[in-house]
């Protein structure tokens, strides 16, 4: 599953919008995969929260007016810092997320 999912979205380039990337992430969705042989221990409640601060820390962090720009340009996870909730939503907007909002 790995080798597949990361086949088809190394296979988009950073320039690519992000409904682009969702939509290949969900082409996944119809795989097969043995979920018996998946470790998901590490969503158990006493795990998780050191398991996502961990995932959130090791983000590459981009922030300011160009952060969804930077974004696209970084390989790996990214961690996009905003200072309120207008800020949130203007750079939801240009990820195509939480438009029911406008």
């Amino acid at each position: 599953m790995e080798t597949q999912e990361s086949s088809i979205l190394d296979d988009l380039t950073p320039s690519q919008n992000s409904t682009t990337r969702i939509a290949a992430s969900r082409s996944l969705e119809n795989s097969k995969v043995d979920r018996k042989s998946i470790d998901l221990t590490y969503l158990m409640e006493d795990k998780y929260l050191s398991y996502f601060a961990k995932f959130v820390s090791d983000a590459k962090r981009a922030y300011g007016a160009d952060a969804v720009l930077k974004a696209f340009n970084i390989d790996g996870d990214v961690r996009i810092q905003y200072n309120d909730q207008a800020d949130f939503e203007r750079i939801a907007r240009q990820f195509g997320v939480f438009e029911e909002w406008n």
